[in-house]
């Protein structure tokens, strides 16, 4: 833990550029987990597809055809291999955009576009409210890695390239999660940032997630939120979510879960950890979010990933900290024959899309080692 503690501080203290004052922010203890080396490939070497342009706010595009109306079914989680038809190309195709939104570096008076993918559900309906979906991707990765690249997947007969956006169409024409908003940022500030490139730091997306990201998704797409601000943000958290996935699980636990559990009140950390309930009850207890209930906190982790032992985590917050979790709203899977890859991040995204914005409990039971 001492070596980890002074590796992170190390990543931190490269974020701070020469001549640049960071607004002030509670320390970060020593307890903060240092992200580990880069994981395996989460992208294959195949070109990007292009995605057209997200226009303009006010000219909105013309909604898709109605989706066919279905109940929402039962959950189908699956903790092994999903089968090839879940990323088949579905009869009623979301559509993706590249939005751009004005972001800050928060070290320096100093600010920028940058681009967010879009990906809006069937039927889309301007005069609907929809729920959102925020995706961080893994180390090295961009806004265009969940749903844009070709992404590698273990099947039980050997690795193939899947489109994640598909297995998307699929869950919401089949009932098993409503339509979505999803919402991919880039968790660097430069294009093209290696992962640990001095122009990442945790504090800046803080920063960045709560003053202009989930702001410009507020005020330019269907959410539940009816405005920006920070209170109709609030108000509207349920209807939040982010997962994260390896590097994308640190920067979810560090820069959002532990700081702004106030605008989001779903969460799912894969291929990630460990989650120190200290450090939460550290970063909660200076802004004041005793009050707020969680609705979904997920954790997964492959069978043979054995780089953080994400159980202990789920244990840890079970037992230590009863008042924000019980068995109603944590829970915990084992992507089984899977380790730190690609099988891990998708079998997680495949389970929380169906997870997160049930109304009623749903417990999922886990009995392990």
């Amino acid at each position: 833990m001492k070596k980890l503690s002074l590796l992170f501080a190390l990543l931190l203290s490269l974020t701070l550029l020469a001549g640049c004052d960071m607004p002030e922010l509670p320390p970060l203890p020593t307890v903060t987990p240092e992200p580990t080396a880069a994981p395996m490939p989460f992208m294959t070497a195949a070109p990007s597809p292009e995605i057209e342009a997200e226009p303009e706010p006010e000219e909105t595009a013309e909604p898709s055809p109605e989706p066919t109306a279905r109940a929402l079914q039962p959950l189908a989680l699956n903790e092994t291999c999903l089968n090839r038809s879940v990323f088949a190309d579905s009869s009623e195709p979301g559509s993706l955009h590249t939005a751009e939104y004005e972001a800050k570096n928060y070290s320096c008076e100093e600010y920028f576009t940058k681009r967010l993918t879009v990906y809006l559900p069937y039927g889309y309906d301007e005069s609907r409210q929809y729920n959102v979906l925020f995706l961080l991707h893994t180390a090295g990765g961009s806004e265009n890695t969940w749903l844009v690249d070709p992404t590698g997947y273990r099947f039980t007969d050997g690795m193939e390239t899947v489109r994640v956006k598909n297995m998307l169409d699929n869950l919401i024409q089949e009932g098993l999660c409503e339509p979505m908003i999803v919402v991919c940022p880039s968790g660097y500030l430069a294009a093209g940032a290696i992962y640990a490139d001095s122009s990442f730091s945790y504090d800046q997306f803080d920063y960045e997630f709560a003053n202009n990201i989930l702001p410009y998704v507020a005020e330019h797409y269907a959410t539940y939120a009816e405005g920006g601000s920070h209170e109709q943000l609030v108000a509207a958290r349920d209807h939040f979510g982010v997962l994260g996935a390896s590097y994308g699980s640190y920067l979810n636990y560090i820069s959002i879960f532990a700081t702004h559990m106030d605008l989001v009140s779903n969460y799912c950390f894969v291929g990630g950890g460990p989650i120190e309930y200290d450090y939460i009850k550290f970063r909660w207890n200076t802004r004041g979010f005793e009050d707020f209930k969680l609705h979904c906190v997920y954790i997964v982790e492959g069978e043979h990933d054995d780089r953080m032992q994400p159980e202990l985590s789920y244990r840890y917050l079970l037992n230590n900290a009863s008042q924000y979790f019980s068995d109603e709203n944590l829970h915990f899977s084992v992507i089984y024959g899977a380790g730190h890859e690609g099988r891990s991040w998708i079998n997680g995204l495949y389970n929380a899309a169906q997870i997160f914005f049930r109304d009623d409990p749903y417990p999922i039971p886990y009995v392990g080692g």
